[in-house]
């Protein structure tokens, strides 16, 4: 049963699979002549009149049988139906949003945000273009600017999507929950009319269905390997490869290999290795030495279902169970770790590492970062921070620009973690504002694309020292200087040098002017 209204005393039911029925009293009574669907999503009663929202369309009952409401491009997963003071009907669609019946239509009001709230999904392309697959609505792109929708109407092979990827020459895969992969060349842009649309399914690729439905291809996971082969999961049957040639190869389940085709999640480790998240153990291939090795409870798994899997840039590789996290090392040495105390669960949803091998962990109950070098959580709930959801359900880390992208099962939160790629050159060093003006608002001067352990030293043209900035200030390769000096007094107008030393002796000097 999904809704109950009262119509004369008479009460209606909405269900899940079996339509409406009626109850007057005595007896029940099945009322489903002229529903487009059985699924009943809500009923409402308006001006004495019984309306529906099925899975497809808004429908009323005249009394004999259901009629729908609102020709032409009506709504894309109906959810519930309401009238407002004014008597205008509105509806709320799970793909189209929100709209109003005006003039026998109905009208949506444009969406200036993601096509849903529960990302399944979550990808961050090479021109840092934000991808997100929903569990119901297809696939939207955010550049920063401009949020552009995707549905089966434009090429999707379906708007249950479970995976988002790309490949070296900036396509990008999408993963469904059973109508296979789709692959899409937009030509970098967002324009939609020149895009170009491929589909693959148990009809017309490697990928099969699962043994009880052949039809149901179902797509969840994938990773890119150095040279450009894509390895795909392909649920219940296995994973498949597609190599930088464009060959096709499966991986299925065998004594001391793969060992469940249940795959639900794959990564890329810095030594080429590709490893399996299943529903009882973790799958590590060597494709250079054809070898496979398995972990289970035995080596120390807190739990034998594995749901996520991340590969650090310090070459371990983190499995995420429904009991914990565990770190492999190079050399397979395996190290278990509980969940923090803030989360309230052991389960782990998603992983993702940073480019500085911080593990982001994302649970049914918050978001948790992890440093492996300190052994320090760092918790992220809705009670403490704007996390949208508890459950986050998908995260996928920007190592180019530090930011954490987070999908939940209400929404997107973006978190700038500050943490950048390590840098070891003074080169493309900038400072901002210069010069620097106390009296139009300038706050400080900025000290950008620093190398690790940088020293900023700010002294007059005499080469007195004014100011000495420490190498533990800087955040996300960038160190700022106020105007004072060693004091805490701000200095006076005029030129000023700055001095900034890399820890191999390298530095780089230049003037800043300060004007008041």
């Amino acid at each position: 049963m999904t809704s109950v209204a009262i119509l004369d005393t008479v009460v209606w039911v909405g269900t899940r699979s079996g339509g409406v029925a009626r109850f007057d009293g005595g007896f029940w009574t099945a009322v489903n002549n002229g529903l487009p669907l059985l699924e009943i999503r809500s009923l409402t009663v308006i001006n004495g009149v019984l309306w529906a929202a099925t899975g497809t369309e808004v429908v009323q009952f005249d009394g004999t049988a259901w009629a729908s409401v609102g020709g032409g491009a009506g709504p894309r997963g109906a959810r519930t139906v309401a009238a407002d003071e004014g008597g205008n009907i509105w509806i709320g669609a799970a793909r189209n949003g929100l709209g109003r019946l005006e003039n026998g239509l109905w009208r949506f009001l444009e969406s200036t945000g993601p096509a849903a709230n529960i990302i399944d999904a979550i990808y961050v392309d090479r021109r840092s273009i934000l991808w997100c697959g929903f569990n119901e609505g297809g696939v939207s792109r955010f550049d920063g600017q401009e949020w552009v929708s995707y549905t089966t109407d434009d090429g999707l092979v379906a708007e249950t999507i479970s995976m988002v990827g790309e490949d070296p020459s900036g396509k990008k895969w999408f993963g469904s929950f059973g109508k296979g992969l789709a692959r899409l060349d937009d030509n970098a842009t967002a324009d939609k009319t020149d895009d170009s649309w491929e589909q693959f399914d148990q009809n017309n690729s490697i990928f099969e269905g699962i043994p009880s439905d052949p039809g149901f291809v179902v797509v969840n996971s994938w990773d890119i390997d150095r040279s450009g082969g894509q390895w795909f999961s392909n649920f219940v049957i296995g994973a498949q490869f597609l190599s930088p040639s464009g060959q096709w190869t499966t991986f299925r389940v065998r004594a001391g290999e793969l060992t469940n085709a249940r795959i639900r999640d794959i990564a890329v480790s810095a030594d080429s290795s590709v490893w399996f998240a299943t529903d009882n153990r973790l799958s590590q291939y060597t494709p250079s030495l054809n070898t496979w090795r398995t972990y289970g409870t035995p080596d120390g798994l807190l739990s034998p279902q594995i749901n996520a899997v991340a590969a650090s840039t310090t070459g371990d590789v983190w499995a995420g169970t429904d009991g914990g996290i565990a770190r492999i090392e190079p050399n397979g040495n395996l190290t278990p770790f509980g969940l923090p105390a803030g989360l309230n669960t052991g389960r782990v949803n998603a992983l993702d590492t940073d480019a500085r091998g911080n593990l982001w962990v994302g649970s049914p109950s918050g978001l948790a970062r992890f440093n492996p070098e300190t052994f320090e959580w760092q918790v992220f709930t809705t009670s403490n921070s704007p996390l949208a959801d508890p459950l986050v359900k998908s995260i996928h880390v920007d190592a180019q620009t530090g930011e954490v992208w987070i999908g939940t099962g209400r929404g997107i939160n973006r978190f700038e973690s500050g943490v950048l790629p390590a840098r070891k050159a003074l080169t493309g060093v900038q400072v901002y504002p210069n010069p620097f003006i106390p009296g139009r608002g300038d706050t400080e001067v900025v000290f950008n694309k620093l190398a690790d352990g940088s020293q900023v030293s700010i002294l007059t043209v005499d080469g007195l020292l004014v100011r000495q900035i420490p190498p533990d200030q800087i955040i996300a390769q960038k160190l700022s200087w106020d105007g004072r000096n060693a004091s805490g007094q701000m200095v006076a107008g005029g030129i000023y040098l700055f001095v900034i030393t890399a820890p191999d002796g390298n530095h780089r000097a230049g003037k800043i002017a300060v004007i008041k």
